[in-house]
């Protein structure tokens, strides 16, 4: 499946979701890794930790809008369960595969992976139309943030991912969330997090 995300900068939390309860709201961290010389970060691949429960990838799909990318997790106690498919993985990203895996350290020692960025944040998470899911997110240093995503087939056509751009900033809208498009950021927070605390790498990066 491919995640299709539109992202806006707030000041705070807007009226309309103050008078709704969220489904959901938790803390949540997500670390980023690399190699020393910042691999995934130049094609735009990430791989991350969240909540010291499960590996996640975010994989670029080709798109420079860095509106949609693919997504992979598995849960860190049962890697060893998904090895063939996480050693595949890693042989599609240019990463070393390990010997033997059977934990993120196997991974992480491999590779001599490297610590890219602490996203740290407070989300707060609302069901909307269609499959449509809206968060209103407070991320540590780097401010507040309405995010808004939709999942669509691996092999949606550009149409298709078009169409639901569109199906997330109308919601979006239409229920008072945003106002207008002005600030619409079209960086993810790993991006936002480099360019602030690691501009060197966020040069580097692919999407700026």
């Amino acid at each position: 499946m491919k995640e299709i995300e539109v992202k806006f900068h707030v000041l705070t939390m807007p009226d309309v979701l103050r008078k709704v309860t969220p489904f959901q709201t938790k803390k949540q961290r997500d670390v980023y890794y690399d190699t020393h010389e910042y691999k995934l970060l130049r094609v735009g691949n990430f791989m991350r930790i969240r909540d010291n429960t499960s590996l996640e990838f975010k994989l670029n799909s080709g798109d420079l809008s860095h509106l949609y990318c693919e997504e992979l997790d598995y849960v860190l106690s049962e890697l060893h369960s998904h090895s063939d498919a996480i050693e595949k993985l890693l042989d599609i990203i240019s990463l070393v595969v390990p010997v033997k895996l059977n934990s993120f350290e196997d991974i992480l020692e491999s590779n001599q992976l490297i610590e890219l960025a602490d996203i740290d944040k407070e989300r707060a998470a609302y069901n909307y139309i269609n499959g449509i899911k809206v968060y209103y997110d407070k991320v540590n240093n780097l401010g507040n943030f309405i995010e808004a995503d939709l999942m669509i087939p691996s092999d949606s056509s550009l149409s298709v991912i078009k169409e639901a751009e569109n199906s997330l900033l109308e919601v979006l809208l239409k229920n008072e969330i945003i106002v207008d498009t002005n600030d619409r950021v079209r960086l993810g927070y790993v991006e936002l997090y480099l360019k602030k605390h690691n501009p060197v790498a966020f040069e580097l990066g692919l999407y700026k």
